[in-house]
Parts: C-alpha cells; sequence; structure tokens
C-alpha cells in the first residue's frame, strides 16, 4: 500500500473519530487460533495439540467481513501463533490474502518467529524478551536460534522486534536494542510491559518499578537506537495518564467481539496493562508530534 494512500485514509479517520465523533476503532484484532508451538510460562495457550479453539478459513474470513464492516481498516492477525494454524490446506498465508483483497490498507501479524514467516502482511512483528539465555528461559527450548534462523532466511521488508519488558529480562534491554541496530534484517524495537492477565506473579513489575525502565527506553532512544516506542507515548506510560481499556481497539475472536482486547473485563489486567500500542495510537490523536513522527516511520516503513 502507498504512503499517500495510507495518509489519506488516516487524515480523514482523524477527522471522522475527532471531529464528528464517530467511534470507529483504528485497529482490528484477528484471533485465528488458542494452539501455540510454545509453552511460555506468561501465556496459558501453549499447548502444542490444543486446536479446539482454531477457528476455520471460512471463520476467519467472516471475522474479517465483520471487522471490515465496522469501518475497520487495519488489521492485526494474532493467535495463538498464527503460522501454526491451518484449516485443511489453507493457512495464514491465504488470510492475509484475503484481507487484503477485501481493503484492508495495512495488515500485521504477531509472531513468535519460530517458524517461517514470510508473508504478504505490511508488518511482522517478532517476538524477542532477551537475549538468548533469557529468552530461552522464558520462551523453552532453543527458540532464540531458531528465531534468528528465520531472520536471517526471511526475505520480509519490515519487520519488527516486540520485547516485552518484565522482572526478569529488564537487563537485556540495551543488549537486544543492540541486536536490532545491527541486524540488517529488522526495522526496528518496540517495548510493552508484562500484563498480569492471569493475575500478579513472579514475572509482575509495580509501576514505580517500571518508571526507571521507561527513562532508561528515552535514553536510549535520545542516544540514536531504532526504539519504535515514541516519546509522547512513554511519557504517558510513565505518568500513568493513558486511558483503558480503549476504544480504538476491536478483537475478533471465536464470532464475537471484544473491545480494546479479550481481557477487558480483568480489572487487574487492565489497571496494569503493558500493551503500549494504545498509548501511542491516544498520543497520536492528540497530535503529539513525537507520536506523529513515530507513527510516519512505522508507516514508511511498511508501505514503500
Amino acid at each position: 500500500m502507498h504512503l499517500l494512500k495510507y495518509l489519506l485514509y488516516s487524515g480523514c479517520y482523524f477527522v471522522k473519530r475527532q471531529v464528528f465523533r464517530q467511534n470507529i476503532p483504528f485497529i482490528g484484532g484477528l484471533v485465528l487460533n488458542e494452539s501455540c508451538n510454545l509453552s511460555c510460562p506468561h501465556c496459558h495457550v501453549g499447548k502444542l495439540a490444543n486446536r479446539q479453539n482454531d477457528i476455520s478459513f471460512s471463520e476467519s474470513c467472516s471475522g474479517i467481513d465483520a471487522l471490515y464492516a465496522r469501518g475497520v481498516r487495519n488489521l492485526a492477525i494474532t493467535g495463538g501463533e498464527p503460522f501454526f494454524w491451518k484449516s485443511g490446506s489453507h493457512d495464514v498465508r491465504e488470510v492475509i490474502l484475503y484481507a487484503r483483497k477485501k481493503g484492508f490498507h495495512a495488515i500485521s501479524i504477531y509472531t513468535n518467529g519460530t517458524l517461517p514467516f514470510d508473508c504478504d502482511a505490511d508488518t511482522v512483528f517478532v517476538s524477542i524478551d532477551g537475549v538468548a539465555a533469557t529468552n530461552d528461559t522464558l520462551r523453552g527450548g532453543h527458540t532464540f536460534a531458531k528465531v534468528m534462523r528465520n531472520l536471517d532466511a526471511s526475505s520480509h521488508r519490515n519487520i519488527i522486534i516486540n520485547f516485552t519488558i518484565n522482572r526478569l529480562n529488564s537487563q537485556d534491554i540495551l543488549a537486544v536494542c543492540k541486536l536490532v541496530q545491527d541486524h540488517p534484517k529488522l526495522g526496528g524495537i518496540f517495548f510493552y510491559f508484562h500484563t498480569p492477565y492471569y493475575g500478579v506473579d513472579e514475572l509482575f513489575q509495580t509501576l514505580e518499578q517500571k518508571r526507571p525502565i521507561v527513562d532508561q527506553i528515552m535514553q536510549f532512544k535520545r542516544s540514536g537506537f531504532p526504539i519504535c516506542n515514541s516519546t509522547a507515548s512513554l511519557r504517558s506510560f510513565y505518568a500513568d495518564t493513558w486511558k483503558r481499556p480503549s476504544d480504538l481497539c476491536i478483537v475478533y475472536s471465536q464470532g464475537k467481539f471484544s473491545t480494546c482486547c479479550r481481557s477487558i473485563s480483568n480489572g487487574e489486567g487492565c489497571q496494569n496493562c503493558g500493551y503500549l500500542g494504545y498509548s501511542e495510537l491516544q498520543e497520536i490523536l492528540k497530535l503529539k508530534p513525537s507520536a506523529i513522527r513515530a507513527g510516519l516511520r512505522y508507516i514508511s516503513n511498511k508501505t514503500g
């Protein structure tokens, strides 16, 4: 998708949302599966053979149709692990193709990176949660090496690393920033914080514990590391002024819609949410310059 077309869409969305107060989500999430090839301790999905909650290809198309009908034009495909998903002879690449033909302006996919992930999505977000030893402790096996092999083999032109910060990996932030900066296949790194979806656990950090880390990330950003989080968003997170839940996103899963995320009724998880993507969107709608610059950079990387 061309940059000019996306900017035109985004401008029209801003007018509809901010001027005419139309409650149109900016992003639609499509949950393909609850199955995964990993068993991460911070996630309750990870059962290799557990495919009973995976939707079919026709159901995925119905979800895409439903999101489009609600005015959504940015699609985020998630799981489980989307590249682990199968429906008969169909895989996630055909879901992306259907969404593209439907008319979505931007399509992203979120993966653990342990399976080959070349596809026609505009952006591939790959999870790395630390250097090799830390990442493998959090994600099991030799996952870091698998991810690096798939990165090296990939021909995709816009790969972003997702780093979810928690109590066990915050010391690895600088090392992973350097890895991203030096790797020719990577366009940047986006930071999140661990969200206690299942209650407070050993990975959980309080806001007071997170604030020095936010300061550190802003320092690394000023030093020139390719950090995709905007300064405005990081400051909003630090001050705890960003709104959640947020109606900027709607998620389709197993025939049902959820506003913001599927854990919207989880008060503890919502209060301690670490999903900084929503604070980015909120700061863009406030016309904060750093958030707009970050958004333009992201759009430029993925649209060509």
